[in-house]
């Protein structure tokens, strides 16, 4: 089969600027529809539901940023393991605005046995809040002397 293309030696390598006819340029080819990517990385959301940690403590299914960020700390998967569970905990003199937070005493898990007051200041999680539940895992006083 012969080459297409072939060299002819003989022709004169100079070409005359006249002898050249011009070409209009070719119009850019756009597709006929449009081109979709597909993201990288999927932002998921999920509504903040309750969830039990590997601890058996309650907690907040979120993702795990938020909890941290929070000032939470992560006991387990949750939502089918896209969120975790979060747990809150707070003491004497802080603040919280979490719905599922641990009141503890300084130094929980050990025992408290100071005497004197504690206060935990709760603001709403949401403005259309009206009214807290507390549930008492554990709660002991001393009686009068």
């Amino acid at each position: 089969m012969p080459n297409r293309f072939q060299y002819n030696t003989k022709a004169n390598p100079f070409v005359n600027v006249s002898d050249v006819t011009p070409v209009s340029p070719v119009p850019p080819v756009t597709p006929s529809r449009d081109i979709r990517f597909l993201p990288l990385f999927q932002v998921l959301q999920f509504d903040s539901l309750s969830c039990i940690g590997s601890s058996n403590d309650n907690g907040t299914c979120m993702n795990s940023q938020d909890c941290t960020g929070k000032g939470g700390f992560i006991s387990g998967p949750c939502a089918r393991s896209y969120g975790v569970c979060c747990v809150f905990m707070a003491t004497c003199g802080q603040t919280t605005r979490e719905n599922v937070t641990y009141f503890v005493n300084q130094g929980y898990p050990k025992s408290f046995d100071d005497t004197g007051s504690c206060q935990l200041t709760v603001h709403k999680s949401r403005p259309d809040i009206c009214q807290y539940r507390l549930d008492f895992d554990q709660f002991s006083i001393t009686g009068t002397s």
